[in-house]
């Protein structure tokens, strides 16, 4: 990777209760202009790992589904532009 962009896996702070402990984990994605100060983060939820009191783990993923509705939603605008387009009146064609 260069030095402009960098996506991690970074575990926040472990929380123990009832003889377990959680551990969440995040993915961030930072991109940062060349010759300029500040950029972008974006951070989003991967993970969780459990560990229980006899020290088996399991990782958790998690589902962003706000990210999905989100390019969804994105799709069907673009899609819709395109149909539009594609299907625009005579009266409009003849204006381009």
């Amino acid at each position: 990777m260069s030095n402009w962009l960098t996506i991690e896996t970074r575990g926040g702070e472990p929380i123990a209760t009832r003889g377990i402990t959680i551990t969440p984990f995040t993915r961030t994605l930072t991109v940062r202009f060349p010759g300029r100060k500040g950029g972008l983060i974006w951070n989003r939820p991967q993970s969780i790992l459990v560990t229980g009191a006899s020290g088996e783990e399991e990782i958790i993923p998690i589902r962003d589904i706000t990210r999905y509705v989100q390019w969804t939603l994105y799709a069907a605008a673009a899609l819709s532009a395109a149909l539009f387009w594609l299907f625009r009146p005579k009266s409009m064609r003849d204006r381009t």
